[in-house]
């Protein structure tokens, strides 16, 4: 992560603007599709990272995004092994003394890896968006 500082001043009044920006939806809108664009950006490099053997793992990692937050996740029903496959420890077989050992790394393969690569586009994609709204609501943003 970075460890810029943002200083807001007048935060009072920062959000009473934001609140009459969200009246008509255009906030609360711009934000969803910036974290849809954040949570995208991740995803594709997650599946680029992803091994494929038929493809199932790939296909199961998914972008997630909300106004309030953006998220990525692998896995489900029909790939339970992914966080084997990206983290490590061991996986036990269903109804069988079968063990696999994958060396574990706390920072995985996948998710994570995607997240360091894609993190200096997504962190500017945000700063391009909330400085935009901030100046539609009438304030001034230095930088």
């Amino acid at each position: 992560m970075t460890d810029e500082r943002i200083d807001v001043v007048g935060l009072r009044e920062v959000q009473r603007a934001l609140r009459q920006l969200s009246d008509n939806g255009e906030w609360t809108k711009e934000l969803r599709v910036t974290n849809k664009y954040a949570a995208e950006s991740v995803a594709e490099r997650a599946r680029q990272l992803a091994p494929v053997s038929s493809g199932k793992l790939r296909r199961s990692i998914r972008a997630k995004a909300t106004q309030k937050s953006a998220s990525v996740a692998g896995g489900g029903a029909r790939v339970p092994y992914f966080g084997w496959i990206d983290f490590g420890g061991t996986l036990r077989f269903r109804n069988s003394s079968r063990r696999l050992t994958r060396p574990y790394l706390k920072k995985g393969r996948i998710l994570y890896a995607a997240l360091a690569e894609r993190n200096h586009a997504v962190v500017a994609r945000y700063d391009r968006s909330v400085t935009d709204l901030l100046r539609r609501a009438g304030f001034s943003v230095d930088r």
